[in-house]
């Protein structure tokens, strides 16, 4: 009894201790486990840090030697000696592989690096991994039940690569199988051409072919019920375009059907046909659309718009080749010619216009064998000439009385009309003294403009980086408030003066004008041309008068959804933002100067309207221009400009003349006045450069003289 309780006891002790150690041995084994992956991991970190670290001073390296290129040839060109670059050093503390020391060690096998090494360890398991991938896809791929299965189906097996194979009925690739390496198990993977595929694990050969054959099975009838039903898509498609309704469209717009190249029921692909024009001598003309069936998802399609039901497809596709303007590009030039004639016929601007010309424009087209002709006539109905539309090519032509071509229209330049030409005296005669220039003050009775009773500052009206308005107002407790508009294109020192603006930014524009005029201002105040808009609207509009009528074909408005010409009748306005910016921005019927007027015109108006508004109310002013303060780039702050209108609300506003051709400036090319070559001395080819204005007789005192005496001066 004794004995047996000894044994019992020593089993005891014998499984606890082989518990135990087996615990132990486990935990030793996850431990291990888990202090490869953590070594794998670390080691994978180390390599991609070193990857990053060392292509970072590559980058640096070759930034270096471009910079040390680049000053090299700047020595050079000062016969200096040349300097060399500082090797960078890489991760081993050794030169990178431009020095030449680094390539002294490649040469002799040294400086690998211990990323190579990180590399190597893992490519051992890459290596390992792709043979057992092999080798059990081998093992799958001979299996008979795997034959006999797909003899079964008419699947031809076929091998792509030495790690996959495809499966093809018919001449066309049904599935697709292949290995992966997923969660440290291998993997068959089967793709089928709908686009499903199925993973199965290749622990045992005979269960994943029972497995993945059963899916292909089942995928495959499938594909076949899917092909089948593409099939009669196609059909459809085919049979629609037999229609009477089809066929007919076709003719009409002489249309040309493209078909798929092969034949429907034997590719698994989308099938595409495509609408082209006829084109000429029976050729193709341009591509319309396309339209079809996918394969992929077995739905009708137009160019990217897909449909499920027969119905929705066959109306789009009717709606679509209905909508399609079969016309040549002649045909359609010509139309949209006469539309836009018939348009202008009907506009209020160009109405104007032809009224100033004491002529009239009939909106409808006479026609003959070639053109289409819409007709102007004198007040008396006399027939004057026509804009004539030519019907082979819709090119517009000036015709006269008796419909004979006078000139293209498009060929119609300031360069190549009539009075340009006919203006140019034959023989020079001497020049004539300007009594103009005669009566500016001399350039000796000038002081610098500016003393403490007054204030003179530059304003500057923006756009886009471009100083577009620029203006010197002068005010004065007993002159009032001067403008003086200087032109933006006035060429001093080989650059327009609004370029400064551009590339330099206020403050070298404000030195250059003063430099240019003699004025010393106290501040300047600049405007974006759209932050204009704004304070026109935050001052609920403001009053201009125009002494004459503004048309400007060039500048097209859209209102209440339509496209105009700019129009604005002459007399009284009440123009909000846009459109006082309209006013002050149009410059093609009229020159640069008469532009630069009615600037003045619209700063008087907004003057003007400030002073009804709140003058004599110091804390309504302030309140006011801390508002408009935001919309102005100035060095002045809101209260000085509160002040500043405080000061001068009730002062006369008097706009003066621009600095114009009506002066002291005259106008050229830069490339005429650079070279000192003249239009006649010049070729055809010859680039004349930027339209550019200059002081007359390029006397640069002029423009200080100028200056003083429309500021100063009665």
């Amino acid at each position: 009894m004794r004995n047996n309780k000894k044994t019992y006891v020593s089993v005891a002790i014998a499984g606890l201790l082989t518990l135990i150690l087996a615990g132990g041995w486990l935990a030793l084994h996850l431990q291990l486990r888990q202090v490869q992956q953590n070594f794998k991991d670390f080691t994978q970190n180390i390599s991609e840090e070193v990857e990053n670290r060392q292509s970072t001073l590559e980058r640096i390296g070759l930034n270096q030697n471009i910079l040390f290129s680049k000053l090299n040839e700047s020595r050079e060109a000062l016969q200096l000696p040349r300097t060399e670059a500082i090797p960078l050093q890489t991760e081993n503390g050794l030169p990178d592989s431009g020095s030449s020391e680094s390539a002294a060690r490649q040469g002799t096998g040294e400086n690998t690096g211990d990323a190579l090494f990180f590399r190597g360890v893992e490519y051992f398991d890459e290596y390992y991994r792709l043979q057992e991938l092999e080798r059990r896809l081998t093992a799958y791929i001979d299996n008979q039940r795997l034959h006999n299965s797909l003899t079964e189906l008419k699947l031809n097996l076929q091998q792509n690569s030495r790690r996959r194979y495809s499966l093809t009925k018919n001449g066309e690739r049904l599935f697709i199988l292949d290995t992966l390496y997923i969660k440290e198990s291998p993997q068959l993977r089967v793709s089928s051409r709908l686009h499903r595929e199925k993973t199965f694990s290749m622990g045992k050969v005979d269960r994943t072919v029972e497995e993945s054959t059963n899916f292909i099975k089942n995928e495959l009838t499938e594909i076949e019920a899917h092909a089948n039903l593409f099939t009669q898509k196609i059909q459809y498609v085919r049979d629609l375009f037999q229609s009477t309704q089809v066929s007919q469209l076709l003719r009409e717009k002489r249309l040309k059907l493209l078909s798929p190249e092969q034949p429907a029921g034997q590719a698994m692909s989308t099938a595409e046909w495509r609408i082209r024009t006829a084109g000429t001598n029976g050729s193709d003309g341009g591509w319309i659309f396309n339209f079809g069936v996918r394969f992929q998802d077995n739905r009708y399609f137009i160019e990217e718009q897909s449909y499920e039901e027969q119905a929705d497809f066959r109306a789009a596709l009717l709606e679509q080749l209905q909508q399609i303007d079969a016309r040549t590009p002649q045909q359609r030039d010509v139309a949209a010619m006469i539309e836009e004639l018939s348009s202008l016929s009907k506009d209020e601007a160009f109405h104007a216009f032809l009224a100033e010309n004491n002529l009239e424009m009939k909106s409808e087209p006479r026609e003959d064998g070639d053109y289409y002709y819409f007709d102007l006539y004198h007040e008396d109905s006399r027939h004057y000439g026509a804009f004539a539309v030519l019907k082979k090519h819709g090119k517009v032509y000036l015709t006269d009385s008796e419909d004979v071509v006078i000139s293209e229209l498009k060929t119609i330049t300031s360069d190549n009309r009539i009075s340009s030409r006919a203006g140019k005296e034959l023989f020079p005669t001497e020049v004539k003294p300007d009594t103009a220039i005669q009566e500016l003050p001399k350039a000796s009775s000038i002081s610098t403009a500016g003393n403490s009773k007054e204030t003179l500052i530059l304003l500057c009206g923006t756009h886009e980086q471009n100083a577009d308005t620029m203006m010197i107002a002068r005010l004065s407790k007993d002159t009032g408030i001067r403008l003086l508009s200087i032109p933006r294109d006035i060429y001093y020192k080989q650059r327009k003066v609004s370029d400064y603006y551009r590339l330099y930014g206020i403050e070298k524009l404000r030195s250059v004008v003063e430099e240019l005029t003699g004025v010393e201002f106290d501040g300047h105040i600049t405007v974006d041309m759209y932050a204009f808009i704004d304070v026109v609207n935050i001052l609920d509009g403001i009053n201009v008068y125009l002494d004459k009528a503004l048309i400007d074909p060039t500048y097209r408005i859209r209102e209440h959804g339509e496209w105009k010409t700019l129009y604005f009748k002459a007399g009284e306005h009440h123009l909000t933002g846009i459109e006082a910016l309209r006013i002050a921005r149009s410059r093609h019927t009229s020159d640069d100067f008469d532009r630069a007027y009615r600037q003045q015109l619209v700063i008087k108006a907004l003057f003007t309207k400030l002073n009804s508004l709140h003058a004599g109310n110091l804390q309504e002013v302030y309140n006011l221009f801390k508002v408009l303060y935001e919309y102005v780039d100035t060095d002045f702050s809101a209260y000085d400009l509160a002040q500043f209108f405080l000061k001068y609300h009730n002062a006369d506003l008097q706009p003066r003349k621009s600095i114009s051709t009506d002066n002291i400036l005259y106008t050229t090319y830069s490339n005429y006045y650079l070279s000192g070559l003249t239009e006649e001395e010049v070729d055809d080819d010859f680039y004349k450069g930027a339209w550019i204005l200059l002081p007359k007789q390029n006397d640069w005192e002029l423009i200080p003289r100028f200056v003083y005496q429309q500021l100063y001066t009665e």
